[in-house]
């Protein structure tokens, strides 16, 4: 594997996952104007689903890889240290988007959409039916924000049992919705409202997911050897494909399908990690992993702003409006996330390296 903090492969993959929810929200933008769209086709119903829980299951591997080698080489984990690098790199872009699409657009969101979007419970705003409508995909920062909360303190103090700990997170937290409905239901307090929420914060706040990438970062930090069986030969190959070609099939299991999904993501991240395929050392997918979080933290406002400029195109004719449409969310979305992490990110980076 490469130095500390650059994982072969990771960038290429943060690129897939970032186009694919640029992608799948244009065509929810349609859907949700009322304009013809591709959403029936089943890449185009779960990509943007999907990507971020790509996103999820690579995130909670280099963030518990970076704690465990951290814990290797010092015997301990810094946790403020941790939480400036988090707030370092998280933060500035998060709250720029706030603050500037309030002034783009002009919004004034209610006390608690504010609230709860302010103090990085975007996930928490979204499943109350509250969150940041004119930036919505912000809710998924919420997530992994609040399960970095506890998780340096957890690789810290019970280094020697995180893998019972990941395993007790990956399948508590994966039948705990399930339990909650049981609950209310049999409680009497089976509230439309209380039901509706406990399926849009558990189908959007991944801590289970997180914890496979985790779990995925752990096992190869002991060398597990079992992991052999899924990354030697010509058969492991079969781990890198097999998730994307359950996705663009429309393939879900009737029980669990993230859980499953967000499994085969972990398994293709522990090939592309040791088998350095060549379709995953590429300069320009590199590249989009790098500028991956503006992609996905300003593709929303780019979307939005084009469907508005080129409304009269679209009544003359609906198939240029598409391609222009396309072309451009991409190629404005790419150029404003590149200016973005050469400025603001980069400044803040800069910044973070001191930690």
């Amino acid at each position: 594997m490469k130095q500390l903090g650059r994982v072969y492969g990771l960038d290429s993959l943060r690129a897939v996952a970032a186009l694919t929810v640029l992608l799948g929200h244009i065509e929810l933008v349609k859907s949700n104007l009322g304009l013809p769209n591709l959403s029936h086709i089943p890449f185009f119903d779960q990509a943007g689903h999907n990507g971020v829980l790509l996103f999820f299951v690579i995130s909670g591997y280099i963030i518990t890889r970076l704690l465990l080698e951290e814990h290797k080489k010092t015997g301990t984990v810094s946790i403020r240290r941790f939480y400036m690098r988090r707030i370092l790199r998280i933060w500035p872009l998060y709250f720029f988007i706030l603050l500037s699409t309030m002034l783009i657009y002009g919004y004034k969101p209610g006390w608690t959409t504010g609230i709860l979007c302010f103090t990085i419970l975007a996930n928490v705003a979204h499943a109350l039916g509250q969150g940041w409508l004119v930036s919505p995909q912000i809710w998924s920062i919420g997530a992994e924000e609040q399960f970095y909360l506890f998780w340096p303190s957890l690789v810290r103090y019970l280094n020697k049992h995180l893998a019972w700990v990941l395993i007790l997170i990956i399948t508590g937290y994966s039948a705990l919705p399930y339990f909650l409905r049981f609950i209310l239901e049999v409680s009497g307090w089976a509230d439309p409202r209380n039901m509706k929420f406990i399926d849009v914060f558990f189908y959007g706040t991944k801590f289970n997911l997180l914890a496979l990438g985790g779990l995925l970062a752990y096992c190869q930090n002991q060398d597990y050897r079992f992991l052999k069986w899924f990354h030697q030969g010509r058969f492991s190959l079969v781990f890198v494909i097999l998730p994307f070609a359950l996705w663009f099939s429309g393939w879900h299991p009737l029980y669990m399908a993230d859980v499953i999904l967000g499994l085969l993501f972990a398994l293709m991240l522990a090939n592309v990690t040791v088998n350095h395929y060549p379709a995953f050392n590429n300069k320009v997918l590199d590249y989009l992993g790098k500028i991956s979080y503006g992609i996905y933290m300003f593709h929303w406002v780019v979307i939005m702003f084009l469907t508005t400029m080129l409304s009269g195109l679209l009544r003359i004719n609906y198939i240029p409006w598409d391609i222009a449409l396309y072309t451009l969310s991409v190629l404005i979305t790419l150029i404003i996330s590149s200016v973005s992490y050469h400025t603001l990110e980069n400044y803040f980076l800069n910044l973070k390296k001191r930690f």
